[in-house]
């Protein structure tokens, strides 16, 4: 089995499109149960959180701070993180 190192780097433009997407999202009517999920203002303040306030590159560099070895098994590739 080879291991390499791996480190997390999201292009930016790929975060550009999901916030997009995120922004971009057709919601359904408001739920008239509590027991259909979640509640659509609950998710709807949390795709806001994504789409506007949450800081991937913080994430990304906390993230990184860990060792992420890879390997290819079974034609997938795994990453993983070795806690010691």
């Amino acid at each position: 089995m080879d291991i390499r190192p791996f480190t997390i780097s999201v292009p930016e433009e790929q975060l550009v499109d999901l916030r997009r997407r995120i922004t971009a999202t057709r919601w359904p009517d408001r739920e008239v149960d509590p027991t259909q999920g979640v509640q659509l203002d609950v998710i709807q303040a949390l795709a806001r959180y994504w789409a506007t306030d949450y800081d991937w590159r913080a994430f990304e560099a906390r993230f990184a701070a860990w060792e992420q070895p890879q390997t290819l098994s079974a034609e997938l590739r795994a990453t993983f993180r070795s806690l010691r």
